[in-house]
């Protein structure tokens, strides 16, 4: 097991390899992801859902302002 002395959080994903894999937590706080013996490419990053859902709800608020303005610009020109 590969332990990183950083903060356990659920959100986190990994890839070993590529191949996507779990994150466990470890001593109660920090993250640990099991390996086979040898040289692996480990990647770890943070994507919560919450972050994915505040992107959508952004793209969404900044679609309908650009709506209403559209809408209020051929108003006022008709």
């Amino acid at each position: 097991m590969v332990v990183i002395s950083d903060t356990y959080f659920p959100g986190w994903k990994v890839t070993i390899d590529g191949v996507p894999s779990e994150i466990r937590e470890v001593y109660g706080a920090l993250r640990g992801v099991v390996v086979a013996q040898g040289r692996h490419r480990i990647r770890m990053w943070y994507r919560p859902g919450s972050v994915v859902a505040g992107g959508i709800l952004t793209l969404v608020g900044v679609i309908g302002i650009c709506a209403i303005g559209l809408w209020e610009r051929r108003r006022a020109h008709a």
